[in-house]
C-alpha cells in the first residue's frame, strides 16, 4: 500500500489531461500546496491522514529502506524515468500464519468484510483491482487513439 493520499498514476493522468487534483494531495517544487497537477509532479505528494499518515509511510520507508539496506523515498530514484539509475528500494514481507492465532479466522474476516461493506461505499484492499481485472477480461481494455499514435510513431 502506496503512504500517499492518492496514487501517483492520478497525479499523472491529472497533468497529461490538464486537469487539477485535489487539494492536500501535493506540494509544489517550493512546497506550497497545489492543485496544479504538473507542479505536484515536479514537487512532492502528500501523505494519507497528515500527520499520523507520515508516521505510518515512515515506518514503511525504515522497513522496506533502511532495515533491508537500500534506498529510503528521499534517495530512491523516479520508477518513471531512466534519471539516476535504478531505484534500488526494499522491501520487507511480514507474514502471519492465521491458524496459529484462531479458529474459523477466515470465516471471521469474511463476516467482518461482509459488515463493513453492507450498503456502503466501504472497499476492501485490492476488490477493485479485481473487479476491473474481471471487467477488462470480459470487455478488453479501452486504449485512447492518441495512445495508440505515440506508441506507432515511438516504434518507427
Amino acid at each position: 500500500m502506496a503512504t500517499a493520499s492518492t496514487a501517483r498514476v492520478n497525479i499523472v493522468k491529472a497533468a497529461n489531461a490538464g486537469e487539477p487534483i485535489e487539494l492536500g494531495h501535493a506540494i509544489d517544487a517550493d512546497g506550497n500546496p497545489t492543485t496544479d497537477a504538473a507542479a505536484a509532479l515536479k514537487g512532492a505528494q502528500l501523505p494519507v491522514g497528515g500527520p499520523k499518515g507520515f508516521g505510518i509511510g515512515l515506518i514503511v520507508d525504515l522497513l522496506g529502506g533502511a532495515l533491508t539496506g537500500s534506498n529510503c523515498s528521499y534517495e530512491a530514484s523516479m520508477f518513471s524515468t531512466n534519471d539516476g539509475g535504478p531505484p534500488n528500494v526494499g522491501q520487507t514481507i511480514i507474514a502471519f500464519n492465521p491458524d496459529f492465532y484462531s479458529e474459523g479466522y477466515l470465516q471471521h474476516l469474511e463476516t467482518m468484510f461482509t459488515a463493513l461493506t453492507d450498503d456502503n461505499d466501504v472497499r476492501i484492499p485490492g476488490e477493485r483491482r479485481q473487479s476491473l481485472r474481471e471487467q477488462h477480461e470480459r470487455d478488453g481494455v479501452e486504449v485512447p487513439q492518441e495512445l495508440l499514435d505515440k506508441i506507432a510513431a515511438l516504434s518507427e
